[in-house]
């Protein structure tokens, strides 16, 4: 009895034997990575992955050579999953010309399943295994151990039917800066650079030296300087730049384009701004502008320099150009009519310290007081809930909040049959009003006086059902690629408001519903004329038509000695002339890397193209033109260095 259990314990141990033998043997078939040179079990991270065409190949081939080695165990299937893209690069030196069979690098950003993976390029060649329609975009291209621009759009992309991908791009050259006094063009030493952290990048550094709370490119250099070459930068970077015994200077330059770029300084001195009065409970703001109104891109007012007062009675500002400037101490954002507390003109002089004092302490704040009234809601319009924004007209509010918000559960229903609310807002800032309806945009513009206003109205017209139609001029045939937007009547408000869509029925003809009464109907598209119409839609269903044509405008493009620049470093503006004075031209559409701008024109005529020149480039003639009806004209523009 003992011998024959003994024999069928050997025989079962026998089979466990077998059994992990073939084991082994099919995980040694089915995984031919694993005698690669990475060790097993560490997964390699995705950032990691190196999609390197000879290293593909050479894997495909040891797993094609495994499963013929061993085809009576495994019979697989080649796999549908994915697909290999693959494409090469080429490269442009700053004189344009072509270098192919670089090595270099770049990494693909997927975004389904979300993931980046770094990708060799070797002799210009590159190659990758992905799902068929993948989504990616392409970044942090390197060939020939230098960062690149690519002159190709390489965002948005899709695994294209022929599965290839050639691109082209550009080495991007270094930010030289050359730093000159401005009255003698001598350059100078002990130059700082700082690239402003946060938003405001184009005000003044400040009260400090600048090196605390920015970043630090060059310190205590010789002009001209030389900036590092750095990937990922945006196009258009504001720089602070100078010198000892000088004002900081402000230079824009294409961190894209690179290149050598003058920045003249002038001498400078410090201003002490004294602050006294503050009135409770306020924040107000100390700014810097220049009093001559020159105007700066994108610099609301002329504001040289701001900061929240905070709690402090003295700033001193560091380092500014000598000339006169207006110190003032104000309530609310710079570029919404806000009020001045104090103010004083103050003229800074190269290698002293100015002072201002500015004392609010004979400010008197505007007073407050109670609106009260009805909202007239039509029971047609069914809504479960809605709302009225109280929005002060022209001036700041002393609490820094210049809208307030009154939802229906903070109203009183007094009659359910008139869909009648009563409403009552206690310690409004005393001034002009606009109630606005949320959300169907009726509004109604008062007057709040210190002694209160009461028995306000705002009432909401029964609900028109309206359809749009949308064709073409002097043929009738419906337009369906355009947008459909209306705004209800602001009777008594000139700016603001809230434009709603429309809902597209495919066949050029577009369906809203509104508040019956006078409404604005605009018709935007990149292809077609802009359009704008006011009608008197009455309660129930109407229709109305509007006609339009294509569009017109300009496409640009900027060169510097045979290389495109980006065109927005130019800060192009597209200005009417003869019947089109007044107008302007809307940027609507640009290539990848911003070599193309296009700009749609309101209408046909006359229209001048004027550009600005970042510092090193010599200022650019406008270039006047003639855009016929239906046309967009390119035009390629020259511009020099100095």
């Amino acid at each position: 009895m003992h011998r024959l259990a003994l024999i069928v314990l050997l025989l079962l141990l026998a089979l466990v034997v077998a059994f992990v033998v073939d084991t082994g043997s099919r995980e040694e078939t089915l995984n031919p990575a694993a005698d690669s040179a990475e060790p097993k079990g560490e997964a390699r991270p995705a950032l990691q992955r190196v999609a390197d065409a000879p290293v593909v190949r050479e894997r495909e081939a040891l797993t094609e050579q495994e499963g013929r080695a061993d085809s009576s165990e495994t019979s697989a299937a080649p796999s549908t999953d994915t697909v290999e893209l693959s494409g090469t690069w080429t490269v442009l030196d700053a004189e344009d010309q072509e270098h192919r069979g670089e090595d270099g690098r770049f990494v693909l950003r997927l975004y389904e399943p979300r993931e980046d993976i770094e990708i060799s390029v070797r002799g210009g060649a590159w190659s990758v295994a992905l799902a068929p329609g993948a989504g990616f975009d392409l970044r942090e291209l390197e060939l020939g151990g230098r960062v690149t621009e690519p002159l190709e759009n390489v965002g948005d992309l899709e695994v294209p039917p022929s599965r290839r991908l050639d691109l082209t791009a550009r080495w991007v050259r270094p930010v030289v800066l050359k730093v000159v006094d401005a009255e003698t063009r001598v350059e100078l030493a002990g130059i700082t650079v700082i690239r402003p952290l946060g938003a405001g990048a184009w005000l003044h550094p400040g009260e400090t030296d600048g090196l605390e709370t920015n970043e630090v490119l060059a310190r205590d250099a010789r002009s001209p300087v030389e900036l590092p070459v750095e990937r990922a930068m945006s196009n258009r970077e504001s720089l602070w730049v100078r010198a000892p015994g000088y004002g900081w200077g402000h230079v824009e330059v294409p961190r894209t384009v690179g290149g050598e770029f003058l920045v003249p300084l002038g001498a400078g001195g410090d201003l002490e701004i004294e602050v006294v009065g503050v009135p409770e409970g306020t924040s107000p703001h100390v700014r810097l502008r220049d009093p001559k109104g020159v105007e700066r891109e994108r610099e609301w007012e002329h504001v040289l320099f701001e900061t929240e007062v905070a709690g402090r009675s003295r700033l001193d500002l560091a380092a500014l150009a000598a000339g006169r400037y207006r110190a003032a101490l104000e309530l609310g954002h710079r570029y919404r009519r806000p009020r001045e507390l104090a103010g004083e003109e103050v003229e800074v002089r190269a290698g002293q310290t100015a002072a201002v004092r500015l004392d609010a302490s004979t400010y008197a704040p505007p007073a407050v007081a109670t609106m009260s009234g009805r909202v007239t809601l039509p029971t047609a319009w069914k809504l479960d809930s809605f709302g009225v924004h109280f929005n002060l007209i022209g001036e700041p509010s002393v609490d820094g909040s210049p809208q307030r918000y009154l939802p229906s559960s903070a109203m009183e229903q007094v009659d359910i049959e008139r869909g009648e609310y009563a409403f009552r807002m206690a310690e409004l800032q005393c001034g002009r009003w606009e109630l606005r309806f949320n959300p169907l945009g009726t509004s109604v513009a008062v007057t709040l006086p210190p002694e209160g206003l009461h028995g306000v109205e705002l009432i909401v017209p029964p609900p028109a059902e309206v359809t749009v139609r949308v064709t073409e001029a002097g043929t009738g045939t419906p337009i369906a690629d355009v947008d459909v937007h209306y705004m209800p009547d602001r009777t008594g408000l000139t700016s603001g408001g809230v434009l709603n869509g429309a809902g597209a029925r495919g066949d050029g003809t577009f369906h809203f519903r509104t508040p019956a009464g006078r409404v604005d109907v605009w018709v935007i598209s990149d292809t077609w004329r802009f359009r704008r119409e006011g009608f008197d839609v009455p309660p129930g269903t109407s229709e109305v038509t509007i006609e339009t044509e294509r569009a017109c405008g300009v496409v640009l493009k900027v060169r510097d000695a045979g290389t495109l620049l980006r065109v927005d470093a130019f800060a192009p503006r597209i200005l009417g002339g003869g019947a089109n004075a007044g107008e302007q031209g809307a940027l609507i559409d640009e290539d990848g890397p911003g070599l193309e701008l296009r700009y749609v024109v309101p209408a046909p005529g006359a229209w001048r193209v004027e550009l600005t020149s970042p510092a090193g480039y010599a200022p650019v003639e406008p270039v006047e033109l003639e855009v016929g009806p239906g046309e967009f004209l390119e035009r390629l523009i020259d511009v020099e260095r100095r």
